[in-house]
């Protein structure tokens, strides 16, 4: 991308058939946010990134994306290069516990054949868990490892020392209040 518009065009030919609105992508924040930055493949994350924080009024934004852990380094890489200072927390579930938990969620997506194939599944996860066992080597610091059933188990504690990690402030115990939550 050159120029504003090809980055447009980039947004409305590869996001218009997924669920980034969803997420908190806006098509008007992200162009009004790509005039911040020099068009370039680089930017693209950035200017996503940087559309979500500006939708929700937030200083800060967090990304829950399965499997996004082989992108680490690079987005640290983009996320620096921008000035931006980033953690990176992979969360450990059990494979089975992960996959029972997107069947419950999400019938029509469990449906497709990768995702009805519990081994290949446990592969995924296998490989992803081994990409994550290495990125303290090279993230040092910016990188956590949390597991799923310890958070659960004691939320208030874990929230706590994530708040602490990413240097917020804002810790509160209303943050683990799950009110009408049902787990999965």
């Amino acid at each position: 991308p050159r120029t504003v518009a090809d980055i447009r065009r980039i947004f409305e030919l590869g996001l218009a058939n997924t669920r980034m609105s969803w997420l908190g992508f806006n098509l008007d924040v992200a162009l009004e946010a790509a005039r911040d930055f020099e068009p370039s493949w680089e930017a693209v994350p950035l200017i996503v990134f940087e559309a979500m924080r500006r939708a929700s009024g937030a200083s800060r934004i967090a990304v829950k994306a399965p499997f996004l852990e082989a992108h680490f380094e690079r987005l640290n890489e983009l996320l620096s290069a921008a000035g931006w200072q980033s953690r990176f927390l992979y969360v450990v579930r059990h494979p089975f516990d992960v996959y029972l938990s997107h069947r419950r969620r999400a019938p029509d997506w469990s449906r497709t054949l990768l995702h009805t194939d519990v081994l290949r599944w446990c592969g995924d996860w296998k490989h992803s868990t081994e990409l994550a066992l290495d990125l303290p080597a090279t993230l040092g610091e910016r990188f956590r490892r949390a597991q799923f059933e310890e958070a659960t188990a004691d939320p208030l504690r874990i929230c706590s020392q994530l708040c602490g990690w990413i240097g917020s402030e804002d810790f509160s115990e209303r943050m683990v209040e799950l009110e009408g939550f049902e787990p999965n």
